[in-house]
């Protein structure tokens, strides 16, 4: 059998069959990962920090990483807020495709001070 016959064969998605065909399948139905932006509470001139969501299993790593990233002068992140600064995010399932978010420690959001950024993302 020549060697372009041998490649077409095997390229042929049409005759998967088994594994292979399940593995196709399981690669089609991949979903789009889910990325954030991350803003500093109280520092109106903080431009964000863009956060990948799938690297993460568990909502402690992801308060891990954005104490890492965001440096809160206040202290680790504790709370991660909606940019509505009402609801507070509890679980990675939670977190909604390129929308923005502010990190807090243990104080309240302050609307006051909202980074300009953040404001521009909403309107």
């Amino acid at each position: 059998m020549p060697p372009s016959d041998v490649f077409s064969r095997l390229t042929n998605t049409s005759t998967y069959t088994g594994t292979h065909k399940e593995k196709l399948n399981a690669l089609k139905k991949a979903e789009k990962p889910i990325s954030i932006i991350l803003f500093r509470n109280g520092d109106k001139n903080d431009q964000g920090y863009k956060l990948m969501v799938k690297n993460f299993r568990t909502f402690d790593q992801v308060l891990r990483c954005a104490t890492e990233n965001v440096k809160l002068i206040t202290g680790p992140v504790k709370k991660i807020y909606k940019s509505d600064l009402k609801t507070r995010i509890r679980s990675i399932d939670e977190f909604q495709d390129g929308e923005c978010y502010l990190c807090c420690s243990g104080e309240a959001p302050n609307p006051g001070r909202l980074p300009t950024a953040m404001k521009v993302e909403n309107q």
